[in-house]
This record gives structure tokens, sequence and C-alpha cells, in this order.
């Protein structure tokens, strides 16, 4: 029997893009009727990828475990073209009867009505862009929504009959104190959330925020004030039960861990749709053009929008599961390693960066803090 399978769904479109974000996405106005053709123009297209890729095997798995909605801001369609896009899915592939079902939602697109609507057809996991609580942040990282609508966002979930809603928030803003941090961590858990994923601010090339940063306008945080965020966020939310089970998320139980993600960290077989979305076979990695006119124009001609494909060597997939491994409370699975990287174990183990446990190899806390220079050790190894 072939292993559950996850679907990622593209939506490349925001209000206004995050001075912070890289991800492929155009920013379109929420006030006219050119948007609205554009998203429905592109859902037709989405639409058919999803058929396209089903006649063509493309998804060989028995069910589909997992499906997730990111972008961009997925919470920018309307909730007919939403249905549209769930309803091609039902259609093309088994859906797993108790399959996650996130979307990615921006506090300042949705209201109650959006949210219940969105809980009706099905989707059952939220992920709520909050990023802070604090509207000063906020307006730094160039969110469109305030502290107020992110709050009013996680009440109106839970109002409209969400059991499993997460929320994002970012650490390491430049002039945020550690205390400003664990505030917005307190007002989070106050909501008792299913799940939360803290991220560090990086400066992404080609973004504002870069460029802020290289014209020294602004001033990144020092690597151990990093460090010290991360600790300080590790062992408040663990203190307050929370269970830390990747890098940067945690859950109430890993029961609420994110089922999709953590397929992602186990180098599970994904299949994306939209423009710029990738797809992993274990093998090959493939993704699709980051362009949403050409994406829409090959689809119109029944050809799928193929940008190009990595086939991964040997080396390449050690180096990924042990990049991926790393970064989960689970570690490695040392019976994969084949006893390769010994050396590198025990001396990990001697500077208490990590730890055996039966047949796994896990980091420490500390080790957590040096994850990049960590898995380079590896690298260099190979």
């Amino acid at each position: 029997m072939s292993e559950k399978q996850s679907l990622y769904i593209h939506i490349p479109f925001c209000v206004r893009k995050c001075f912070y974000c890289d991800f492929y996405s155009v920013a379109v106005s929420l006030q006219t009727g050119h948007t609205a053709d554009l998203t429905a123009v592109y859902t037709k297209a989405l639409i058919n990828e999803i058929k396209l890729k089903s006649c063509q095997n493309f998804i060989t798995s028995n069910e589909i475990e997992t499906i997730y909605f990111g972008g961009g801001t997925p919470s920018i369609l309307s909730i007919k073209l939403i249905e549209q896009i769930l309803s091609a899915l039902y259609k093309h592939f088994k859906i797993d009867k108790a399959c996650e079902i996130t979307m990615e939602v921006n506090p300042g697109t949705i209201d109650k009505k959006f949210l219940g609507d969105l809980k009706t057809l099905g989707v059952n996991r939220l992920n709520i862009g909050v990023q802070s609580f604090n509207d000063e942040k906020l307006k730094f990282l160039g969110r469109i929504h305030s502290a107020e609508q992110a709050e009013n966002a996680i009440a109106h979930s839970r109002d409209a009959g969400f059991e499993n809603i997460g929320i994002d928030l970012i650490y390491g803003i430049p002039h945020q104190s550690k205390k400003s941090f664990i505030s917005d961590l307190a007002k989070a858990i106050s909501y008792k959330l299913e799940h939360l994923s803290c991220y560090m601010l990086t400066f992404e090339k080609n973004t504002q925020l870069y460029n802020k940063l290289k014209q020294g306008k602004i001033k990144s945080v020092a690597k151990e004030e990093l460090s010290d965020f991360f600790i300080k966020t590790s062992d408040f939310l663990t203190l307050n039960n929370y269970v830390h089970y990747e890098i940067s998320n945690f859950a109430a139980g890993l029961n609420h861990r994110s089922i999709h993600n953590s397929n992602y960290w186990n180098q599970t077989s994904y299949h994306g749709f939209g423009a710029s979305a990738h797809s992993f076979d274990k093998k090959t990695r493939f993704w699709n053009h980051p362009d949403i006119k050409r994406y829409i124009n090959d689809l119109d001609k029944e050809v799928l929008p193929m940008g190009d494909r990595e086939i991964l060597t040997s080396e390449q997939t050690v180096i990924e599961m042990i990049m991926l491994g790393l970064r989960c409370k689970n570690g490695i699975n040392l019976k994969k390693l084949e006893g390769c990287f010994n050396n590198i174990l025990a001396m990990l183990e001697k500077e208490k960066l990590g730890m055996k446990n039966h047949n796994r190899f896990a980091l420490t806390q500390k080790g957590m803090c040096h994850l990049d220079d960590i898995t380079q050790l590896f690298v260099d190894f190979i």
C-alpha cells in the first residue's frame, strides 16, 4: 500500500507584500473588480492543474492525509473559489476522512461570516498570521492588520467552531525586547491555542527589510541575542505545557502538531499546485513557474506549468534527512546513517549539543541554537 501523501495549494495574492517576505506573491487590491477577475481566472487554472495531474497519474497514493492552503494570502479568495478548489480535490483524489485541511489566514482579510463558511466547507485547521500583538511591530513588518484585528481573528475563529487553531509569531525584530515578546507569548496562550509557530526574523534578499539593512537604515539583532530569544521562548512555552516538537513549532500536545509540516520534515512525498508550488516524490523535486501569467497561459493550453526539476543524489538525500531531522525533537534515525558520522555524533554529545536516545539522535536546546553550524559539519564530512 502506498503511503499517505500531502497536497499544497499556493495562492499567490496579497493585499500588500510584507516587508520581510520572499515567498512568491503579488499585491492586489480588494476594492477592484480586476482582483476578483484575476483570482477567478487563477482558480480556474489551478483546478485545471489538479485535473491534469490526476489524469497523468502524478499522484499514486491511495489517500491524501493533508491539504494545506498557503501563500500569499489564501484568505483573499472568496468562499466560492475556495469551495471550487476543494471540490476539485475531492473529485480527482481520494481524500482521507480524517484529512487535516489547513488554511493560512490574515487577520486583515477575514470576518465572522468568512470563518463560519470556511468551517462549513470542511477546513478544520487555521494558521493565523498574527506575527505580533504590538501595533508598532506590525507596522515595522508591513502587516496590513492591527493587534486588535489579530485578537478578533482568534476569537472569531473559536466562535466559528475551529478546534485546531495555530498562530505565527516573529521574534528578533530590531528594538524588540525579550519582555515584549514574552508578552506576545502570554497573550497567545491566554487563548488556549493548539499551536504556535515562533519564527526568527530573517532578512531575505529582494525584500524591503533586506534593502533597508544593506542601506544601514536598520540593524539586525546579534546572533547571541537571537539565541537568547530562542531559549526564553522554548522555556516559557514548555513551562506552559506546549511541546517543542520542531525548532520553530510548539503544540499543545503532539496530537495538535502540524501533520502537513511534519510530513515535510519526515521527507514524505508531497505535491504542490499553483504558481511556484513545489513537489517532491522522494527522488525528484520539481516546481511550477513562479509567474502567474505564464502559469495561467500554460494551463489554458492544457500544458502543465513545469518550471524545473532536480533529481537528488544519494548525498543530497542524506544531507536533507540530517538537516530536516535535526530540526525536530525526535531527531534522526541512526539506522539510516549506517554509522557514517560516529565521530561527529560523539563530539556533539560531548559538547552537550546533542543526545542519543535508543536508535535516534536529537539536538539539545543548546544544540538547536547552532543548527546551521552543526548541519554544516555533516555537509563538510560528506
